[in-house]
């Protein structure tokens, strides 16, 4: 019986080679977006599950304020020991801080690597697992480090690295020291949230023994901090619990505006942002999005193929009337009709796997993750779920239709077809169109947000400008900034230069317990700007009002327009404003007000900002090039970089394509993906309409011919065939528009600043749409009405 089966599914197969070819390369490419979004989402969705405990790990969350909500991974340094201390539900706690940028020297060579400072019992909570090296005494000592098998391999090639000694410095929370190397880490797998390959228990300053806050007499180092909860013990009730240790060591009114909240581990990466607003990697929504389109396109697909099957039922009623009157069970006939549907999707599977294979390379650079296929038992779970769930939906209202024909209506000839007919037919193609077109209109809208984005005036000029990470690599040089800033600009393409504090796009630090002239006892926290009198002209800002910084004007600010509004100052000029630099009250006096300008993204309204003359806080030197030989200026850079630093190599990059362009990166690739879900869907749909059209226009060859005899032109004829197709994408384009609208307008809530949702966005995407699917049915009608009417009547 099974052999039965499958020979005339084979034969059927090959008898309709343009209908098995459309509902295979259909199902194949929506079979292949589903794979490649599930490799992506199961490789998203494994981050920080391979630690042993990770079930019972969580991060501490620092949440600040009363009316304006601010949430920060990072906590004070005493806050893990308090927490192991006086709760029996942690059964350890962990202080962890990271360093991209530490350098690292070793012999006569020096280099940047990333760098961990965490409590000793680290390796005791989280599962990295050592090659050398006892995880309970490796980090005991003090200036003891352990490095990954990587760096051992990259920066020690063949020698021993255990109880070599290297000097680390890093501009934070290490200062400078010999540290000897006592262990060897095997890599740290790609899906971990903490990631180093230098890490150390000994910092050089700032912590254990740091203060709750950053206005004490020692330097505040917030840091992540991790507790390990006892089995059975429940995170909500000790949460519950906090703001009683916040009282005890912050006053009795700190927790109105302080809390902490327990955050899993294995939420960190794709949730960060959706629960506390925090900028990660990953984002949760992205998956989402991922994964329904990817499951449209494979619905679309399923369509396609119960969309021909239903029309060619007629042709096999008879085959299905016979079958029962020699004995044949409606059970029989189902399990014939879903096996030819199983069959189509392995042979789908088939071609799907080797497209995936094809694109795979530059899909995991696309989206910047190390995929394979068939890396573990989940994803070759997910395969074949694929296959089976493609197969019965595609194939189980075939099987049920057709399997409920009634012998004596098949030989008799007076079969109807179906009780929904055509009208079932047009209505899957109507939701294939609506979901087409949903997507055109999404993707439109984001590619007119990401042009925003990219064209917005910015309030200044990020063209041409590089940032030249000097500071940062040598702190020492702060103090001779004035000559290291004069050096750099002797190349006569370097035509400005400043130095400054923050990374714009990101943002600088928030001050806390800004005191405004005439505001006093309010709760006031703006962000602060430390800049050179260089900085509005380097980076082409407008001054509005008053004067520039100025190193022989000491205390004067500078506020942007937004801060004057926010005080409700008609004439700021002269006010008395202080603020808080650590553990020093500072104070100092309203010289200028700038235009304002994006100091974030602009997911993010402009803040309020104040822009003070601080040397001590001059991270990073800006160079404005002009448009000469950029190599000739960049090996200028390099030389004079030597002179400062000649034990690293230049650190730089331009602020257009650095930090800034990084905010937008998920909207670009968000971008890219629907460029390609849209092709994808339109293709898949109008492949179906092509079978269906060919189906059509074969069944109605005679009706063709008897109406060219009567006179009726090839337009007319053209429009007769392609007229049900209008109607049915225009009411496509009915449902189509509020999905759309509705869907993209929550989308752009994720931006301050966005563009309006106008008519034209759905129109132009409803026409494509009817354009593209017109073109696809053309050339079967053009060739249907220029057909011989006499060869149409000799058909039949």
């Amino acid at each position: 019986m099974l052999r039965n089966y499958i020979t005339v599914a084979v034969r059927n197969l090959l008898r309709h080679k343009l209908y098995s070819a459309i509902t295979i390369c259909g199902l194949a490419m929506g079979m292949a977006c589903c794979i490649l979004i599930l490799l992506f989402t199961q490789y998203e969705t494994g981050y920080d599950r391979f630690h042993g405990f990770a079930g019972r790990i969580y991060r501490v969350i620092r949440r600040v304020g009363d009316e304006k909500v601010r949430f920060s991974g990072r906590t004070s340094a005493p806050l893990a020991e308090a927490l192991q201390d006086n709760f029996p539900e942690v059964l350890a706690a962990i202080r962890v801080r990271q360093d991209s940028w530490a350098a690292i020297q070793y012999g006569e060579r020096t280099f940047t690597a990333r760098l961990c400072v965490a409590d000793a019992s680290l390796l005791e909570v989280f599962t990295f697992p050592l090659l050398k090296g006892d995880p309970e005494t490796v980090l005991a000592e003090p200036f003891s480090m352990v490095i990954s098998e990587k760096a051992a391999r990259t920066h020690f090639g063949n020698q021993e690295p255990i109880g070599q000694v290297i000097t680390v410095e890093t501009r934070s929370f290490t200062g400078k020291g010999a540290y000897t190397i006592t262990g060897i880490l095997r890599d740290l797998p790609d899906r971990s949230s903490i990631q180093f390959d230098f890490l150390t228990a000994t910092p050089g300053r700032g912590r254990p023994g740091g203060p709750w806050h950053g206005w004490t007499d020692s330097p505040w180092t917030p840091q992540e901090t991790y507790i390990l909860l006892r089995e059975g013990a429940l995170p909500g009730q000790l949460e519950q619990k906090l703001p009683g240790l916040v009282a005890q060591h912050r006053g009795a009114s700190a927790p109105e505006h302080l809390t902490y909240h327990l955050q899993p581990l294995t939420r960190m990466y794709l949730h960060s942002q959706v629960d506390y607003g925090l900028q990660t990697s990953g984002n949760i929504h992205h998956v989402y999005q991922f994964s329904a389109l990817a499951f449209f396109l494979l619905l679309i697909a399923c369509i396609n193929f119960t969309n021909l099957a239903t029309a060619r039922s007629s042709t096999r009623a008879l085959e299905a009337g016979l079958r029962k009157v020699v004995g044949a069970r409606r059970g029989q006939l189902m399990m014939q009709f879903l096996g030819e549907s199983l069959l189509l999707s392995l042979l789908a599977l088939i071609v799907a796997l080797a497209l995936v294979e094809l694109v795979l390379p530059r899909f995991s650079a696309f989206v910047r993750k190390d995929l394979g296929l068939f890396n573990n038992l989940w994803v070759c779970l997910g395969v074949s779920g694929i296959v089976l769930g493609a197969g019965v939906l595609a194939g189980c209202y075939p099987a049920f239709f057709l399997s409920a024909f009634r012998p004596a209506q098949v030989l008799k000839g007076s079969l109807i077809a179906g009780p929904s007919g055509s009208w079932f037919r047009s209505g899957l193609v109507i939701f294939q169109f609506s979901v087409s077109i949903a997507l055109i209109v999404g993707t439109l809208i984001v590619s007119g947000q990401v042009a925003y984005l990219n064209g917005k005036d910015l309030g200044f000029d990020k063209e041409r400008v590089v940032i030249v990470r000097v500071f940062t690599t040598r702190p020492a040089l702060r103090d001779q900034y004035r000559t290291v800033k004069h050096a750099f600009l002797q190349h006569p393409n370097v035509r400005q230069a400043t130095v400054f504090q923050g990374r714009l796009g990101w943002g600088p630090y928030r001050a806390e317990g800004v005191r405004p002239e005439g505001r006093a006892g309010e709760d006031w926290a703006m962000m602060r700007l430390a800049a050179d009198g260089d900085f509005l002209a380097t980076l082409k800002m407008d001054l509005v009002a008053g004067q520039n910084l100025s190193g022989e004007i000491p205390g004067g600010v500078v506020l942007n327009e937004t801060a004057v509004k926010t005080l409700g100052w008609d004439d700021p000029l002269g006010k008395r404003f202080g603020w808080r630099d650590g553990r020093q009250e500072q104070d100092g006096t309203v010289i200028g007000v700038v235009r304002d300008f994006h100091i974030r993204s602009l997911h993010e309204k402009i803040e309020p900002v104040f822009m003070v003359y601080t040397p001590p806080r001059f991270w990073y030197l800006a160079l404005r090039i002009g448009p000469g030989n950029f190599r000739e200026t960049l090996s200028f850079l390099e030389q004079t970089w030597s002179q400062f630093i000649p034990d690293h190599s230049l650190s730089w990059m331009f602020l257009s394509h650095g930090s800034w362009n990084k905010k937008y990166r998920a909207e670009m690739r968000f971008s890219q993906m629907m460029n390609g879900f849209s092709v994808l869907a339109i293709v898949i749909a109008c492949l179906g309409l092509f079978g269906l059209a060919s189906f059509t226009t074969e069944r109605r060859t005679r009706e063709i011919g008897i109406r060219k005899t009567l006179g009726a032109s090839v337009p007319g004829i053209m429009f007769l065939l392609t007229g049900d197709l209008v109607k049915l994408v225009l009411f496509a384009n009915a449902i189509a528009w509020p999905i759309a609208y509705y869907t993209m307008g929550y989308w752009l809530q994720n931006f301050a600043y966005r563009i309006s949702v106008g008519t034209g966005f759905f129109v132009l995407g409803g026409a494509l749409a009817l354009g593209i699917a017109l073109l696809t049915v053309s050339y079967l009608a053009a060739k249907a009405a220029l057909a011989n009417p006499v060869d149409a009547l000799r058909y039949e």
